[in-house]
């Protein structure tokens, strides 16, 4: 999202005014797979997509795989995920989607285990997963304005 701030400041309870706001924010890829199978689905919005936050298309695409869902399992998925996907639903004008149960890997972990970090790399470090790919934000600007290199 970009929006007009009127400083810097650390202040945890900034409030930004719609009318701030200069492009909202937009699914810009997704990834998913089916439980057992190592074929991965995936979609990336393309570079004039991205630059005018159309997310309409890979919206469709993540729509569509949650239909077919009985289960959707994610990390961080009620506080991040799943809220987010459901407004891009409803602004890209798709409904809700058929009931499905989502299995929240932050929330479990945090119910069984008492590590130091529940961070998805974190956790996969401590059972021997691979971690995820590197991303920072000189690498989401590129996206947003249409990097090929760095949508890919």
């Amino acid at each position: 999202m970009e929006v007009y701030v009127w400083g810097l400041h650390d202040k945890r309870n900034q409030y930004i005014f719609p009318e701030n706001v200069i492009k909202d924010w937009a699914v810009l890829s997704w990834a998913g797979k089916w439980l057992f199978e190592s074929d991965v689905m995936s979609q990336v919005a393309t570079p004039e997509e991205a630059e005018a936050r159309d997310d309409a298309r890979i919206v469709e695409g993540i729509w569509n795989l949650f239909e077919e869902a009985d289960i959707v399992v994610a990390h961080n998925a009620y506080n991040f995920d799943v809220r987010r996907l459901n407004a891009r639903f409803i602004i890209n004008d798709f409904g809700p989607n058929t009931p499905y149960r989502v299995i929240d890997t932050l929330k479990e972990a945090r119910k069984v285990f008492d590590f130091p970090s529940y961070k998805l790399d974190a956790l996969n470090e401590r059972f021997g997963l691979s971690k995820k790919v590197e991303t920072n934000f000189k690498l989401w600007v590129r996206c947003i304005t249409g990097g090929r290199k760095a949508l890919k």
